[in-house]
């Protein structure tokens, strides 16, 4: 039975799942594992007997008695269950990262108070391009852990340099530029993060090459890293900062488009244009202009495209 299963079974469950099952190397029993992302869906049982039945008739060397395929049937009701279970540990263990990265992320912006609400704004905006866009899936999943984690190489830059009010110097302007690679270090030698590195480390690159750390142009610079560089410069245009207010909506978008082809992917902007209107619907989006300037009274709507380089900058 088990020599017959060894034939029969993985191409049965290959036709059910769509995916192609590695043959055993040698004489070694062929054991049935579902990939790391599990997309195998159920297993359908007594599918699995009348296919394996089918096959013992037309033209396979093995055939299956009316026992066999009870066990079989048994087998396959097991294999059901084992994969029911891998998926909901599997789901399980994807909330645990997901939430562990957001309370990292929220631990970052709580850095730094003129950038709260940072990281919850730039994700729930860059999804959205992505989705508009077509991405789904594992690039989905991988566009919000690096949104999320954009800036975690900021916990290697000293307070005094990234909490300063007055212009960096340009030994400091050095420093705040390696942070990009400081957290491409931090987070490359983990595994599940390791699809977040392209954001981390390009995400200040910009179209026309004049960007950092590598001075990356066009489509050189990865997806994702270009859908999120404009998701930032947009929540960099709309949020209150201690030495000016945020732009209006309607004209950070002018903006947004302004610098099109030369800041930012033009393919990009577009598929934030028409995703605009659910953009300021966010709840977070919505706050971002809510916080207090203190002990200035800066008018409304201050911030200009000059402070598009700037905030790349020095975010």
């Amino acid at each position: 039975l088990v020599s017959k299963l060894q034939e029969l079974l993985p191409r049965t469950v290959a036709e059910q799942s769509g995916i192609e099952q590695p043959a055993p190397a040698g004489d070694a029993p062929g054991v049935l594992l579902p990939p790391a992302s599990l997309p195998l869906g159920p297993v359908d049982p007594p599918a699995v007997v009348t296919t394996l039945a089918a096959t013992g008739a037309t033209g396979s060397s093995a055939t299956i008695s009316a026992v066999e395929a009870q066990q079989m049937l048994a087998y396959a009701r097991d294999l059901n269950r084992s994969l029911e279970q891998l998926r909901t540990v599997y789901a399980e263990l994807e909330r645990s990262y997901l939430a562990t990265i957001e309370a990292l992320a929220a631990a970052l912006d709580a850095r730094d108070s003129a950038t709260e609400g940072h990281c919850e704004r730039v994700t729930g905006i860059t999804l959205l391009i992505a989705e508009q866009l077509g991405l789904q899936g594992p690039e989905l999943k991988a566009l919000h852990y690096g949104a999320a984690l954009h800036d975690i190489g900021k916990i290697g830059i000293p307070d005094a340099i990234l909490r300063k009010p007055g212009q960096l110097t340009e030994e400091e302007w050095a420093l705040m530029r390696q942070h990009p690679q400081l957290g491409e270090r931090i987070i490359a030698g983990i595994d599940f993060l390791r699809s977040a590195v392209p954001v981390v480390l390009y995400h200040h690159e910009r179209w026309d090459g004049s960007g950092y750390p590598f001075g990356l142009a066009g489509e050189t610079i990865p997806l994702g890293a270009r859908i999120f560089s404009v998701a930032d410069t947009f929540d960099a245009m709309i949020s209150n900062r201690p030495y000016r207010r945020g732009l209006p909506f309607e004209r950070a978008l002018a903006e947004i488009h302004r610098v099109a082809g030369s800041q930012l992917d033009p393919t990009v902007v577009e598929a934030f244009r028409q995703v605009f209107e659910r953009v300021i619907a966010l709840p977070a989006v919505q706050g971002a202009q809510t916080a207090p300037i203190a002990g200035l009274d800066v008018p409304v709507g201050t911030a200009t495209g000059a402070d598009l380089p700037a905030h790349h900058a020095r975010p």
